[in-house]
């Protein structure tokens, strides 16, 4: 009777032992994770096990250049996958700054030519519904332009229905391809600092971290970095 009750004694201490040591140890792992050398690590291990949820056959998705019909469209896959992918890295002013419609207007000056900035846009479908686009064009940035850069990937924007399926991979590639077809390389592409996934696709297709900056505006505050692209 005295082993056993020992035994069970004991056991309980451990027992004690080892809830007291957990916090720390969760709290040691995500320290260490986070540091800027492990980020990417730790969401390509995240996005293995997201994996096994639903995936979308590649055939199922279609890219193509946008034409100006797809103004619309673009506006409202525009502010889906602005406010999906930057809630909580963007003030609710910022977020709230462009309407639905007044999207759609800045999408037809480009998409006609009218714009400033004169981009090549691809569009994603799947089943003929607009799910994805891309942008890229000449570059923009006169300091990486002085710096020997020739075009730039403007945006990337993927519905969150339709992430983690390989279609940002599929996009980027497509604009790479057409940028280097322009001559417009080497390129570069700036984005919301902690927008961790996104970083890790783009540092997985061979982007360098070349600058960083700080966007102020009446809405609020944005850290961006830069990731550039020259020919291997």
């Amino acid at each position: 009777m005295w082993s056993s009750r020992g035994h069970r004694e004991g056991c309980v201490k451990l027992a004690h032992r080892l809830a007291r040591l957990q916090p720390k140890v969760t709290s040691a792992i995500s320290e260490r994770a986070f540091t800027p050398n492990r980020t990417c690590d730790l969401v390509r291990r995240k996005k293995f096990t997201e994996r096994k949820g639903v995936v979308v056959d590649q055939a199922a998705y279609t890219i193509r250049r946008a034409v100006l019909a797809d103004s619309a469209a673009l506006a409202q896959v525009h502010d889906a996958t602005w406010r999906e992918t930057y809630v909580g890295l963007m003030s609710e002013e910022m977020l709230d700054a462009l309407t639905a419609d007044a999207r759609t207007e800045v999408w037809e000056r480009i998409l006609s030519g009218a714009g400033d900035f004169l981009a090549t846009t691809y569009v994603a479908e799947r089943s003929g519904m607009l799910v994805a686009f891309g942008s890229c064009g000449e570059q923009r940035d006169e300091a990486f332009r002085e710096a020997g850069y020739g075009g730039e990937i403007a945006a990337v924007y993927v519905l969150k229905t339709d992430q983690r399926q390989g279609l940002g991979t599929r996009l980027m590639q497509t604009m790479m391809t057409d940028l280097r077809e322009r001559g417009l390389t080497p390129f570069t592409l700036w984005m919301p600092r902690e927008n961790i996934p996104a970083r890790s696709l783009y540092e997985s297709l061979g982007g360098r971290l070349i600058g960083q900056r700080t966007l102020t505006r009446d809405q609020g505050v944005l850290a961006e970095v830069a990731y550039g692209w020259r020919p291997g």
